[in-house]
């Protein structure tokens, strides 16, 4: 199960900086680009094709560990294309936004990168292109987790709590996974701070958005990505009634996981149907 500490809060955005993908801007981070993605665009003509080659730069010296070129490089794309027409274009400038963040959070900045994901937040949570605004939503993201690193769970729960009032209502699977993931790590959180009943109440409202897979109450319903964090969540609530003596409470959310997710063709959402299994085979005993 899925039960993460704030230092694996924090270890799980490191990967997200060496290895992941900046979800709802469609590229990888900094550091590694998506190949196939860019090499889909590089016959574009015009502005897109320089602000790709713009990121490749800026990508190369942050590997290259020159932070202070990347960031320059990174500003000079924000400048270029943040706020032009093309919402093609524009997204190359929110993406520069959320990679400046990352690159210093690489440097230990973490009080210049929250601001700059902060400014992330407020140019484009209004943005009319979905990819475009995906990246203000990646960037409150960061931001929530790195807060959580510090031990500033408060305030890194209220972030959480803005990206869902923020982004909600873009049905775009890459932003609707990052709200499910802000909305699932805020009821880790909790947890850890004994507040379970608070943690239950998010994990039922992420089963209400994501969890009823053919009733259409939510914009991105049949994305395995969802039904596998909704799931984990529903997991995590099994067991916090379960150490709370609810057993009959924990026996009924692990047969919700069973009912609605136990035909999903995803392994990664297979794996928590087995746990609900098992854990309600040993209250059952």
């Amino acid at each position: 199960m899925m039960k993460l500490t704030r230092m694996s809060l924090f270890s799980l955005l490191c990967a997200f900086l060496v290895f992941g993908v900046l979800l709802g801007c469609k590229t990888t981070d900094v550091v590694t680009q998506d190949s196939l993605q860019l090499q889909a665009n590089k016959d574009e003509e015009g502005g897109e094709a320089v602000a790709i080659s713009l990121i490749d730069k800026g990508a190369a010296l942050v590997e290259q560990e020159k932070f202070e070129e990347a960031i320059a490089v990174f500003d000079d794309i924000v400048r270029r294309f943040g706020s032009v027409y093309s919402a093609r274009e524009r997204r190359w400038g929110a993406m520069a936004f959320t990679n400046k963040g990352v690159t210093l959070l690489r440097q230990g900045k973490i009080e210049e990168a929250i601001a700059v994901f902060d400014d992330a937040d407020r140019r484009f949570s209004s943005d009319n292109a979905p990819e475009v605004r995906g990246c203000g939503a990646q960037a409150l993201y960061y931001k929530g987790n790195t807060l959580a690193e510090q031990g500033k769970t408060g305030e890194a729960i209220a972030v959480f709590d803005d990206i869902q009032s923020h982004y909600y209502h873009i049905c775009t699977p890459d932003v609707q996974k990052r709200l499910a993931t802000a909305q699932f790590y805020k009821g880790v959180i909790l947890e850890e701070q004994g507040r379970t009943g608070e943690a239950i109440a998010v994990y039922d409202s992420m089963y209400s958005w994501y969890g009823y897979v053919s009733s259409g109450e939510s914009c991105n319903a049949d994305s395995p990505e969802l039904h596998e964090w909704t799931a984990n969540a529903l997991l995590n609530k099994g067991v916090a009634l379960g150490k709370q003596g609810k057993t009959k409470e924990a026996i009924d959310t692990y047969d919700d996981i069973e009912r609605h997710f136990g035909n999903d063709n995803s392994p990664d959402v297979q794996k928590w149907v087995a746990e609900a299994r098992r854990n309600k085979t040993d209250l059952s005993h």
